[in-house]
């Protein structure tokens, strides 16, 4: 699952389901999110394979998206989607 939270409002914006790993998931929600609500000044995503791949860093380059990344064991950075995964897992 992929999804993309205003931190300001705390609001998932968008999200997506896939069954695997593959880009193609992760880049249709960063597409949706950019044709339905605009272009997000920062990106702040994880270190795995499908938001590091070449496709998804250049479509974020292409869109000027600022890219950040989590750091390793750096929960507070992340806590807001954390919460979101928490009650998607109660």
């Amino acid at each position: 699952m992929t999804a993309i939270i205003d931190v300001n409002l705390r609001y998932i914006v968008i999200w997506g389901l896939a069954n695997n790993l593959a880009a193609e998931a992760s880049l249709w929600v960063i597409r949706q999110t950019v044709a339905e609500h605009g272009t997000p000044e920062i990106l702040n995503y994880e270190q795995g394979s499908q938001f590091t791949c070449t496709e998804y860093v250049n479509y974020l380059k292409e869109q000027g998206i600022a890219i950040s990344m989590y750091g390793k064991g750096r929960a507070l950075d992340k806590v807001y989607i954390e919460r979101f995964w928490g009650a998607i897992n109660y």
